[in-house]
């Protein structure tokens, strides 16, 4: 289990990143959100 939230928390984070690199600023509900997969 704890592989499993590392492996998704290392996603989170490149997406993140790459999202900041690329201009984009999100705030916090958005960057929160990426959490809430089941909600898409």
């Amino acid at each position: 289990m704890s592989y499993f939230i590392a492996h998704e928390s290392h996603h989170r984070g490149s997406i993140l990143l790459t999202l900041k690199e690329a201009g984009y600023n999100l705030d916090k509900d958005d960057r929160d959100a990426i959490w809430s997969w089941d909600t898409f």
